[in-house]
């Protein structure tokens, strides 16, 4: 059915009309003839490509006896390539018969695209301009998680966001992960909302996005849709299926706080190297260190000292510490203690150290827990007191006095290093201990495991 034809147009209006949208003129010209003769509405909603076989019909409904405008396109067209190319075939454009227009427009288009490839500038340009707003695939595709295509929508997050931010527009890139993670993780798939929750954060690397409190808020908001989902208990094990639950839910536990850990370690280097604390944002450790002690079946009570002693958050560090007292193995509580002091003193946080002490002893009161008394406790106590004021020689000879109590963790002898530095500006014996211990700190930022 052919198309009805429109009426004559104002030509100087239409002219500049024509070279303001078609600033990029990157469409074929008898697509472009079709598209703005035919079609109504805005100029730049009008350009869609066509199938060849129309060809023919643009270019007749182009040069209908009701239509002058046909013309005055073609050769504006003709004109504005010969200024770029000087091409010698682009003479006479408007006369060509409806049999040559469209091996003239292939012609055209091929001359187009050799300038393109010789001009980056001009291509991203144009492809900025197919892309649509973000918003408008972000309401898409949170239709398509809705009706649980998860799979489907998780390849259109990933090829649409790269898509973006290949020609610069990086907000909408990550508008659209930050949308695509919590999402997924709302429908609790973990492994497709954590995947597209760390290339949001490599997004923020590839962006050169410095670290501030609204993308803290981002992330926060991210993490937050990380399901928390209990340990089931009182279960009988002596019953296959119990076992057999049992077995699933610690799988999955261990899934989701791999994935999370990964998130929020690639967040925190992201902060160290963007933001203004070399050992990354203490909100982020504090986020991790809650996750994995609730989340892990076994945590791995290092790591939560390790990013715990880099947060803000003292009390709560206590009180996970006195949670693990009342359900650890026998001698592993004095350990967990030791290390978190010891994890505060190697960064100079004397305050903190203290405090957490203090608000242990207080918490294991209140539930009737019995805090530990031992060898390692009195050396952690001594310890305290000798950092207070100027004493090296103290430091040293305490070192020497506990060292069967230090030696119950491989990590305190490194760690103490950390803090004869820190407090006494002491140098290293070993520059190889210092290797080590930089190696420790890369892999709790690095390693997948929780």
């Amino acid at each position: 059915m052919r198309p009805k034809a429109m009426p004559s147009f104002d030509r100087d209006n239409t002219f500049a009309k024509l070279h303001a949208s078609f600033d990029h003129h990157y469409i074929r010209p008898a697509t472009f003839a079709w598209a703005t003769t035919v079609r109504s509405g805005p100029f730049v909603q009008s350009m869609q490509l066509i199938r060849p076989k129309t060809i023919g019909l643009a270019y007749d409904q182009i040069f209908s006896p009701t239509v002058s405008f046909g013309p005055l396109l073609l050769i504006w067209l003709q004109h504005q390539l010969a200024q770029e190319t000087g091409a010698a075939h682009v003479t006479a454009l408007a006369q060509t018969g409806p049999s040559e227009i469209g091996e003239r427009s292939t012609q055209i288009t091929a001359d187009r695209r050799r300038l393109t490839q010789n001009n980056p500038m001009s291509r991203e340009r144009f492809r900025k301009a197919l892309l649509p707003p973000g918003a408008e695939n972000i309401e898409k595709l949170r239709n398509i998680v809705k009706e649980g295509n998860y799979y489907g929508a998780q390849q259109m997050y990933k090829t649409t966001s790269s898509r973006y931010a290949a020609v610069g527009r990086f907000s909408e890139a990550l508008d659209l992960l930050q949308s695509g993670a919590c999402l997924q993780l709302e429908h609790e798939q973990v492994t497709c909302g954590g995947e597209l929750a760390m290339l949001f954060v490599e997004m923020l690397v590839k962006a050169k996005v410095d670290f501030d409190e609204d993308y803290l808020d981002r992330i926060r908001k991210i993490y937050k849709k990380f399901p928390r989902i209990p340990v089931p208990q009182n279960l009988d094990l002596a019953d296959d299926d119990a076992i057999h639950r049992l077995s699933e839910v610690f799988g999955a536990a261990k899934i989701r706080v791999e994935s999370c850990s990964s998130f929020l370690k690639a967040a925190i280097k992201w902060s160290a190297e963007s933001g203004p604390r070399k050992i990354g944002s203490p909100e982020l450790h504090d986020m991790l260190s809650e996750y994995i002690y609730s989340e892990s079946p076994e945590p791995d009570m290092t790591r939560v000292c390790y990013h715990f002693a880099r947060g803000r958050n003292p009390n709560r560090f206590a009180s996970t510490l006195v949670n693990f007292m009342g359900k650890c193995y026998p001698g592993e509580d004095d350990l967990a203690i030791a290390r978190a002091v010891l994890m505060y003193l190697s960064i100079g946080n004397l305050r903190d150290a203290n405090n957490i002490m203090d608000e242990m002893e207080k918490l294991a009161q209140v539930k009737d827990l019995e805090f530990p008394d031992s060898e390692l406790m009195r050396f952690i106590n001594y310890l305290l007191q000798t950092l207070m004021r100027d004493a090296l020689p103290l430091f040293n000879m305490l070192k020497q006095k506990f060292s069967s109590s230090i030696e119950r963790d491989p990590m305190f002898n490194e760690l103490l290093e950390d803090i004869g530095e820190k407090f006494y500006g002491v140098r290293r014996k070993n520059p190889l201990q210092g290797m080590l211990g930089e190696l420790f700190k890369a892999c709790m930022l690095s390693s997948s495991h929780p």
